[in-house]
């Protein structure tokens, strides 16, 4: 996708209209118009204003990766005193067979912990 699209996009998912998003930006509504149908782009400082209104990454609005997370989510702290950056620099450092079993244990756990929210969630229902 090109970044006119993504904006069209994500300023559809958060419920703005075009009016609302350019009050936003401090521009008029032709400039966001513009800039969704790539006649013209966002200058840097409107670009990193949109990443903070979509809460994503730049490299996400220039199409550069699809993961959407705006960066600030590495500082996010974890479990205890680790940051979630500190989790995917150990998961970095791993090998081959280490990743493979640590792919199939999130995968466990992530089973696990979907069947623990249903049977929460069928306990709150049940009669």
């Amino acid at each position: 996708m090109i970044l006119g699209d993504i904006i069209a996009e994500l300023r559809k998912d958060k419920g703005y209209t075009q009016k609302e998003l350019s009050e936003l930006l401090s521009v008029s509504v032709s400039t966001v118009s513009n800039y969704e149908k790539s006649v013209h782009y966002p200058d840097i400082d409107t670009l990193l204003l949109l990443a903070d209104i979509f809460n994503v990454s730049v490299d996400y609005l220039l199409g550069r990766t699809a993961y959407s997370y705006n960066v600030n989510i590495l500082h996010k702290p974890f479990y205890k005193n680790k940051r979630i950056s500190d989790v995917i620099h150990s998961m970095l450092q791993l090998d081959t067979h280490h990743c493979a079993m640590l792919c199939e244990y999130m995968e466990m756990l992530t089973l696990h912990n979907n069947l623990k929210y249903r049977n929460t969630a069928s306990k709150k229902n049940a009669p």
